[in-house]
């Protein structure tokens, strides 16, 4: 069976968790992540900065500095309570790497490049 991923958005960032929404706000899914990502994450929705560098910012550095961005993140499945996901990347040859993420993560660094978040079907609940 072929999967089908459905674009989402950041709706909001809660004390433990983030939400998505798909675009046209039917469904959602909660993803409960550490306290660390919550700020991280919040830190670049208001686009603020830190008075050092956030794991985050350190890897977009390091992106933007070798020439690659995130092109995609997909949320994949949900295995033992644990979701997982991955990050595509892509660099100026268009050549791409995939690379297995933490939601948390790829989240963050998809916002961080204006990049899509696909999550699959089976993973959202209806509002």
């Amino acid at each position: 069976m072929i999967a089908k991923f459905v674009k989402t958005k950041v709706y909001k960032v809660e004390e433990e968790s983030v939400i998505l929404h798909d675009l046209e706000d039917k469904s959602s899914l909660s993803i409960v992540i550490d306290k660390e990502q919550v700020a991280s994450i919040k830190q670049i929705l208001e686009k603020t900065t830190m008075s050092r560098p956030s794991t985050h910012n350190l890897m977009k550095d390091i992106l933007d500095n070798t020439g690659l961005k995130v092109s995609v993140t997909t949320i994949t499945e949900c295995r033992g309570g644990t979701f997982h996901s991955s990050l595509k990347l892509v660099n100026k040859k268009e050549e791409f790497f995939i690379f297995d993420s933490r939601p948390s993560d790829s989240i963050a660094m998809a916002l961080q490049y204006g990049a899509v978040i696909f999550v699959d079907e089976k993973l959202l609940k209806s509002i």
